[in-house]
Parts: structure tokens; C-alpha cells; sequence
């Protein structure tokens, strides 16, 4: 990746959550002009619920995100999601 200015980096990110055996999976995608990141697994400490797996997942996407070494600058981050109800649960701290 260069350090250099990007108009916008999109993040896609899907979960998965088994209620019986109180699992979860991931996956997401993260894609701009100058690079595209995938990743998934299982996650490392179980979530509690479907709404719950979707946060973790985003979460997991920003991380990886924000770990790049060259991370080039950006005005704005999208990250697109099939739960929407998780969208109001997160809070922004001041």
C-alpha cells in the first residue's frame, strides 16, 4: 500500500451466529483504490447473539484496518452491513 490519499475505503462485513452451540463466524472485505484486504474466521471469544457477531465483525474489519502500516489517508470510511439494528447500538465516545 502507498501512503498517499484515497477518496474512500468501503468495508463489507457478514456474520454468523449458531444460538445452540453459542458460536459465531465472520467475514468481511475491506476495498479502496489501492488495496483490498479479505478475512474470516471463527471468533475467538463467542458473542451472545446474531446482532452481537455483526458488531464483533465490524469491529474485527476496523482493527485490521487501522493496523495497516501504510494506511493512506482517507475523508471517508463506509462500512456496509445486513444488520442494521447494530448500526444504533454503537456509540461514539467523546
Amino acid at each position: 500500500m502507498k501512503n498517499n490519499f484515497v477518496r474512500c475505503i468501503t468495508i463489507n462485513t457478514d456474520a454468523s451466529y449458531h444460538s445452540g452451540a453459542k458460536i459465531g463466524t465472520y467475514a468481511f472485505y475491506i476495498v479502496c483504490d489501492t488495496f483490498k484486504i479479505t478475512k474470516g474466521g471463527i471468533f475467538k471469544s463467542n458473542p451472545e447473539s446474531p446482532m452481537e457477531a455483526e458488531m464483533m465483525c465490524m469491529a474485527n474489519a476496523l482493527h485490521t484496518l487501522l493496523s495497516q502500516k501504510e494506511l493512506p489517508k482517507t475523508s471517508l470510511i463506509i462500512i456496509n452491513s445486513d444488520c442494521l439494528f447494530s448500526f444504533k447500538h454503537i456509540i461514539k465516545k467523546k
